[in-house]
């Protein structure tokens, strides 16, 4: 018993440990993954999900529902679009305008 423990021992390095550890520290939810530049990535899966939804729970029958779906989760990201430009307009024009 005490070769075979031995052998486990050895075979795991403290490089290997770490890993293993870094690996079983993340918990969703918990701790967000780090996509401080890429955040805007996670909008068109979002808006998909929350399309399909949203139809499948509002639509009487499921005919077109792919369609439908496919244009919700195009007006939901043409309407974030529309209101970042918006808002960008008024913080970076309109209000240095008016100080």
């Amino acid at each position: 018993m005490t070769h075979l423990a031995h052998i486990l021992t050895s075979a795991l390095d403290a490089s290997s440990l770490a890993a293993a550890a870094d690996a079983r520290a993340y918990t969703p939810f918990l701790d967000p993954l780090d996509l401080h530049d890429q955040w805007w990535f996670t909008l068109i899966p979002i808006a998909f999900f929350v399309s399909m939804a949203y139809k499948g729970v509002r639509m009487k029958t499921l005919e077109g529902y792919w369609r439908y779906t496919l244009l919700m989760t195009a007006q939901i990201i043409l309407g974030m679009i529309g209101i970042s430009v918006f808002l960008y307009v008024l913080v970076e024009v309109l209000v240095p305008v008016l100080e």
